[in-house]
């Protein structure tokens, strides 16, 4: 209250109208949780003469401009690329956001990586500032599938394997991102370059077909025997390490990294480790989450040696069963 009355000494306390106006506009300009100020002054409206309260309202309406609610996703302003792209509200069910599917998507939501490729992440978000990439890439995927099926956020995430908790908190984070106008026309200019891909593409990758057919699968203990077999006819003459012995725990954790391969899935949500994370009653960490990422990060680190060797292994294994999945060889 204290801190109300001496804003209002000082806005009383000005020479004129027009010193009291651009004072109050620059307390206006750096209100940071809009919501709660546009409430609070809808109380206290009753409280201020006409003229007052239209100097606030014209002042926010400049400095904080109201969007229409369920305005398009990648709309004409927040993109900053002067064309309106079709992402109408159809309607809204249970507190979510539904997009009706845009008109020029010639690809289906079965055709759209869960988790956004290396390459399209290397190219325009290389080192993307104020944000961690994972975001974006789970983002950029959830709004392919709305173009091209429609939806909620939470419908396209379950489409891609994403469960709603991970969909929005994702989506979140991008929109806050999205609030500087750069940011916002970036992703929007590189969502629309992968649309473009799918679009001109004559053989489409049926990533839905290859999640599906490996929800259940983990590398055969035989398959994995062989692995280690040619591992150990490559390096027969190096001597045991810790990071050579590649026990049971290290083919669940290499059926990990072959999900993600085939699927261009985010192997954090990968089925056999959404399993384990569930056995292990809400612990933040389970075994085959640490053997993952200890197998990734040698594997990222290790240009030589015996990790060097099998990640070639596994990328090769990994092609054939891919293929053999477009092929619908594999039940």
């Amino acid at each position: 209250m204290t801190a109300l009355l001496a804003i209002a000494d000082q806005i009383l306390g000005q020479p004129s109208r027009e010193a009291a106006s651009e004072h109050l506009r620059s307390l206006l300009s750096n209100i940071v949780d809009i919501t709660n100020f546009r409430t609070f002054v809808g109380r206290t409206k009753r409280f201020c003469s006409p003229a007052f309260s239209a100097v606030i309202e014209t002042n926010m309406q400049e400095l904080h401009p109201t969007r229409e609610r369920g305005a398009n996703l990648l709309s004409r302003n927040r993109a900053g690329l002067g064309q309106p792209y079709g992402w109408r509200e159809h309607h809204r069910q249970s507190g979510h956001l539904v997009i009706a599917p845009i008109g020029d998507c010639r690809f289906g939501h079965q055709h759209v990586p869960q988790y956004m490729t290396d390459a399209w992440s290397e190219r325009h978000f290389a080192a993307p500032e104020g944000i961690n990439p994972s975001h974006l890439r789970r983002t950029a995927a959830i709004r392919l599938v709305q173009m091209s099926s429609g939806g909620s956020v939470a419908t396209a995430g379950e489409l891609l394997g994403i469960n709603s908790t991970t969909s929005a908190s994702s989506t979140h984070t991008v929109r806050v991102w999205e609030s500087e106008p750069t940011n916002a026309k970036t992703l929007a200019t590189a969502i629309h370059a992968f649309r473009d891909e799918l679009n001109t593409a004559s053989d489409l990758i049926d990533y839905g077909r290859r999640r599906a057919s490996l929800t259940a699968w983990e590398i055969p203990a035989p398959t994995w025997e062989e692995m280690i077999s040619r591992l150990n006819m490559r390096h027969r003459n190096r001597s045991a390490t810790p990071s050579s012995i590649w026990d049971d725990r290290k083919r669940r954790a290499a059926s990990v990294i072959i999900w993600a391969t085939i699927t261009c899935g985010d192997h954090r949500l990968a089925p056999l480790l959404q399993g384990e994370a569930r056995k292990a009653n809400g612990a933040k960490t389970n075994m085959l989450t640490y053997d993952t990422q200890q197998i990734r990060y040698r594997i990222r680190t290790s240009h030589r040696g015996p990790t060097a060797t099998l990640a070639t292994i596994l990328h090769s294994y990994a092609h054939e069963l891919a293929a053999k999945i477009d092929r619908k060889e594999t039940s």
